[in-house]
């Protein structure tokens, strides 16, 4: 419209202005960080209670992915956060929120230091975040979430295809049309003609 710019030009300048701001449009998962986590607190042990206590992380993972946590986090607190939060829904948990924080935090950091007092501040944070995600039970956030992803897949994969269509547009234009040569075909051999008498 009145616009000095063109679209072409804005969407040049998206990844430059996106990196000046530092942001990121990879959202990684704290699935990973959280099942090293578990691997360490559990050992050699094994039994039902660590089964089930994986469970309830998974269904706090997805409460976190849900909510804004991701966003606002390293993917390494959020996990720290969920093995907490994990504590607090099991009636007896096969690992204390003490022994986490002594073997996760408290090894590096002195207790009631300024550091770890900040770091348990981001915990309380993140549990508010999942508190929030799991007082859902019929799912509302979750299927809210998924129709978002379902049109923003749409939207990618018309994106995809629109840029293709273009792609063999241009190379359509660029390839010279070939016309192709009409061969004459060879002359027929010439056959001995016997005249009849």
């Amino acid at each position: 419209t009145n616009s000095k710019f063109a679209v072409k030009d804005i969407i040049k300048a998206e990844i430059n202005f996106l990196e000046g701001i530092q942001f990121h449009l990879v959202v990684f998962n704290p699935t990973r960080p959280l099942k090293g986590y578990i691997q360490v607190l559990k050992g050699d042990q094994n039994g039902p209670g660590w089964e089930e206590y994986g469970k309830i992380c998974d269904e706090v993972i997805l409460f976190s992915i849900l909510s804004d946590c991701c966003l606002m986090f390293p993917p390494s607190q959020i996990a720290l956060a969920v093995l907490l939060f994990a504590c607090e829904r099991m009636e007896i948990p096969p690992v204390t929120k003490d022994t986490i924080l002594n073997e996760f935090i408290f090894k590096s950091l002195e207790k009631g230091s300024e550091k770890a007092n900040k770091i348990l501040q981001v915990f309380e944070s993140i549990s508010k975040e999942l508190e929030y995600g799991s007082r859902d039970p019929e799912k509302k956030l979750y299927r809210a979430a998924n129709k978002k992803l379902k049109k923003i897949q749409e939207l990618v994969e018309m994106a995809e295809i629109t840029r293709l269509n273009q792609e063999n547009m241009k190379k359509i234009k660029r390839e010279p049309v070939s016309v192709m040569k009409q061969e004459t075909p060879p002359p027929l051999p010439k056959v001995k003609r016997e005249s009849l008498k």
